[in-house]
């Protein structure tokens, strides 16, 4: 490197000290010395003698250092500064021992004071001269000292530690953690520092990788200094960037640009040492010689040759004599050449051995300092294991008079609090039964009322006609008779704690019965969207002893629990085996499972799990009862269950095999729902329409007004669609957007894809989405309508009679292929046409009756009798679909240029006949094609 080791060290210190250091203004100073007296005069020579220390006439600083000193007996502060600049400019003179000197002096003066900022840097310059002076131990205790005063929260004091633990690494020739923290430098310098210090920590980061033979590395920090240099006007500091640079590329083989750097390096070094330049004339020598200029060389080299002498560090002139090496080689010299190998050879040997010796010499410490640690670990836990016994031995004895107390006092406790519980049980007991008292006494109350509204119910149910009012009276018979089913529940309960519940056992085939509880729940599963599964492996035939209701009531709690706590869009299955002699059933929810907090008192009675589990509240009996029913039966109900993943319920019921039965139907007449006269013959006046709807009110409001214009079929999701329009006819479908399972945008996308004959029907979305996204998506999928709720029922009706009359008519001229082949032709022809003048807002009727060679009379009826449009409006047609081609893809930059590549020179007009046809403005389209 063309900046010497010795040269480093400087620098750091010269950045220690600007923060006593400011520009200096001498004749002033002068004037302040002439006129006064005590301590403004002490001041004004300590400034004097920074100031000349910063334009490095050292002499001058420490005559004015000893002026301070003489005049600031009795001013400790001055007389501390005044060895502290005695110090810093030994250090700067290499005169490392008498600067130790000065700084111990100038510490034994601030160690009065509380003055920790002096202490930090004082430590610091103290230990840097020590390892300058490979006195590495004496430098480690002065940088532990220092530590003491760090503040980490200082950016100066960061950024100092950082300096000078590169500079002690780097001296030892640890050049990976100096490495480390010279890269800490620069980030607190880059944060925090001034241009200057900014300029020292790239150049010593850049040292660091050259050193390490990281030539990359050096180049990038090297040139990030250069427009620092230029700012801060450094000519030592911009000779040393540019000669690193060149000798870092000539070490790449990067030759001409090295050359380049250190030919404006030596103008800049006239003024310099010579012994600072030596390993720069002797990398410019290579360099000419390596660019061809051999005879250039000769000067720089014999220079470089009488300046080595001058180079005390030992790497430093290894690679000068690697360039003389290499140039020697290179200009065919080889009998100089070969001694200049011999010296080289000889110096990395000497350095080899060197740095053997000093490995040998640490490892002889760390064995020294090891064996002194293990003999006083050794005595240590001697020591201690002494002191464990004895307190070991003490906490024996206390814990042993103790346990002696605890035990009596535990026992006296305890029978205190045995006669406590048993006293408070039979409170509790005695409450408990006052409890049942209670809910059986207004159970029974309850009864008679609800009898006398359910009865009456019935009969109003049977005479009254009018659709509406039957309606309410079915929904209130409905709840009145929930309402009966929670009075019989805490009977029930009321009879099991008394033990008068009696089990009336009869010959029950189980499949049917299975079969009819489960497909009594199957319109509540599919109102609620949710997948009621069942798997019976039981024999038709199976027949066994059973109280029926009871066994009812058990299937009618789980099921209605699990449709419960089960989502829309989630299923609940319900699985039977019989094994020997034992029938068991499971129930599965995807519910949100029961927290395991819940979990140990689900059963318990009236218990009412956490919020998240039960939003809907209850009652606290279902569960309770169905466990107490199924023991009484001599059987078991189990839950397992995990957050988030739903709930199983296990009945496990010893059941007795017997004869089989003449079993009677329990299920009543199927009623089939007013909508299924899909089957009815239908006409071009009346079409067949299939409704996919989820929720049951908007089926009978829907059924309710369509009715009289379709035949309708109505189905609750989008599976059913299918299936319905694989077995049957439809001409129109009529579907909601958001279905469970397979949503209406899916469906439409099977149907249109599919190769079936209903692959073509007229399709209308219904939803309560209004995103213009949904709209143009299910417009580009083939819907050939879509309407947003709230919607008015003429227009419900309008928009399907219009998509099934168009529809009607495209069937119609399908039935005469050769006409229709013919017409196929023609039509192609007059939309090639108008695709061909598309751009021209001028190409009307009368132009295109021209091009194909008719009048306009004859091409206005041909054109009305295959499209039903008259030819101005088939031109427009074409347009506005080429249009939304291009807004949909953004192809063009803007709408306006849409129009006009469309034939319509008008924005305002082409937008208002867009928003016409499509039912949206082309902005949005073209909105949407950006997403």
């Amino acid at each position: 490197m063309p900046m010497s080791r010795h040269l480093l060290p400087i620098i750091l210190l010269f950045t220690t000290c600007l923060s006593w250091a400011q520009a200096v203004d001498f004749d002033s100073l002068y004037a302040v010395l002439r006129t006064q007296r005590d301590t403004n005069r002490i001041n004004s020579l300590r400034a004097l003698g920074w100031g000349y220390w910063q334009e490095d006439r050292h002499d001058s600083a420490r005559h004015y250092a000893q002026l301070v000193i003489e005049e600031a007996v009795a001013f400790p502060p001055g007389l501390a500064d005044g060895h502290y600049l005695m110090a810093i400019s030994y250090t700067n003179d290499y005169a490392y021992e008498k600067a130790i000197d000065w700084y111990e002096k100038a510490l034994a003066i601030y160690k009065r004071y509380d003055l920790p900022l002096k202490h930090f840097y004082l430590y610091l310059n103290v230990g840097s001269c020590f390892t300058l002076l490979d006195r590495y131990e004496e430098a480690i205790l002065r940088f532990d000292s220092a530590r003491l005063y760090l503040d980490p929260t200082e950016d100066d004091h960061r950024l100092r530690w950082a300096e000078v633990m590169g500079l002690f690494y780097d001296h030892q020739r640890e050049y990976e953690q100096a490495l480390r923290y010279r890269l800490i430098g620069w980030q607190e310098a880059r944060a925090h520092a001034s241009p200057d210090l900014q300029l020292y920590r790239l150049y010593d980061l850049a040292y660091q990788f050259e050193t390490l033979d990281q030539h990359d590395s050096a180049i990038h920090y090297l040139q990030l200094a250069l427009p620092l240099v230029d700012s801060t006007q450094n000519s030592t500091m911009e000779w040393s960037v540019k000669a690193c640079l060149g000798i870092c590329w000539i070490e790449k083989a990067e030759y001409s640009r090295g050359l380049a750097y250190l030919e404006e390096a030596e103008v800049l070094a006239k003024n310099l040492e010579t012994a600072l330049c030596c390993g720069n004339t002797a990398y410019h020598a290579k360099a000419l010689v390596m660019v061809g200029r051999a005879a250039e060389a000769a000067p720089y080299l014999a220079k470089a040759r009488n300046q080595l002498h001058q180079i005390e560090d030992d790497i430093d002139r290894r690679n000068v004599l690697q360039a003389f090496y290499d140039v020697y080689k290179a200009t065919a010299q080889y009998d100089s050449a070969m001694v200049t190998l011999e010296q080289l050879m000889e110096l990395k040997d000497h350095i080899t051995e060197r740095t053997n010796r000093k490995a040998i010499a640490d490892m002889e410490v760390r064995y020294a300092t090891q064996a002194k640690e293990h003999q006083i670990v050794q005595q240590a836990t001697q020591l201690s294991k002494q002191r464990i016994l004895l307190w070991c031995l003490t906490f024996g004895l206390l814990l042993s008079v103790s346990l002696v107390i605890l035990y009596r006092r535990y026992y006296l406790e305890k029978q205190r609090t045995a006669a406590l519980l048993a006293e408070h049980n039979e409170k509790l007991q005695q409450l408990d039964a006052a409890k049942s008292r209670f809910f059986a006494n207004v159970s029974h109350e309850f009864r008679t009322p609800l009898n006398l509204i359910i009865g009456p119910l019935e009969e109003a149910i049977d005479y009254v006609r009018e659709l509406s009012l039957r309606k309410q009276l079915i929904i209130a018979r409905r709840n009145a008779s929930q309402l009966l089913g929670l009075v019989e529940e805490l009977l029930d309960i009321s009879r099991l704690r008394k033990g008068k519940l009696t089990l009336h056992l009869k010959a029950v085939q189980l499949l049917p019965r299975l079969n009819r509880l489960l497909e009594s729940y199957r319109s509540v599963a599919m109102a609620k969207s949710i997948r009621l599964q069942t798997d019976f492996e039981l024999e038709e035939e199976l027949t066994v002893l059973l109280d029926g209701p009871k066994f009812d009531k058990i299937i009618n709690n789980l099921i209605g629990n699990a449709l419960n706590f089960t989502p829309a869009g989630g299923s609940v299955q319900c699985v039977a085996t019989w094994n020997m002699d034992h029938l068991e059933v499971q129930v599965h929810d995807d519910g949100p499972g029961i927290s395991a907090t819940d979990l140990p008192y689900i059963f318990e009675r009236y218990y009412q799990g956490s919020a998240a589990r039960n939003p809907r509240g209850g009652t606290g009996i279902g569960l309770a009862l169905s466990r107490e029913l199924a023991q009484a039966m001599a059987g078991s109900l189990t839950v397992s269950s995990e957050e988030g993943l739903g709930s199983t319920f296990v009945l496990r019921l010893p059941l007795q095999q017997t004869m089989a039965v003449m079993a009677v139907s329990l299920e009543g007449p199927t009623i089939p729902y007013a909508g299924t006269d899909y089957q009815s013959p239908h006409s071009p006046e009346r079409p067949a329409l299939l409704v996919i709807e989820d929720q049951v009110d908007m089926q009978q409001y829907i059924h309710h007004i369509l009715s009289p214009h379709f035949y309708t079929h109505i189905v609750g999701d989008a599976e059913s669609g299918l299936r319905c329009l694989e077995r049957k006819s439809f001409e129109l479908i009529l579907s909601d957007l958001m279905l469970p399972g397979m949503n209406g945008l899916a469906l439409l996308q099977h149907i249109r894809e599919s190769k079936t004959v209903f692959c073509n029907i007229p399709f209308l979305i219904l939803t309560a989405r209004v995103e213009q996204e949904k709209r143009l998506y299910s417009m580009d999928l083939g819907a050939d309508d879509y309407l947003n709720k709230p919607f008015q029922a003429e227009e419900l009706i309008a928009r399907l009679r219009n998509i099934w009359t168009n529809y009607h008519n495209r069937q119609q001229s399908r039935q005469d292929n050769t006409e229709r082949s013919a017409a196929d032709i023609f039509l192609q022809q007059v939309e090639s046409l108008v695709q061909t003048h598309l751009a021209d807002s001028s190409f009307n009727v009368k132009i295109l009756a021209q091009k194909m060679a008719q009048s306009q009379r004859n091409l206005e009826r041909m054109i009305k009798l295959h499209t039903g449009l008259t030819p101005a409006a088939f031109i427009r047609e074409i347009r506005l679909r080429k249009a939304y081609q291009l807004l949909h893809k953004g192809v063009l930059a803007s709408v306006s240029e849409v129009g006009h590549a469309t034939g319509f020179p008008s924005a305002a007009h082409f937008s208002r006949i867009f928003s016409q046809r499509f039912g949206v403005s082309p902005k949005e389209v073209r909105k949407v094609s950006q997403l």
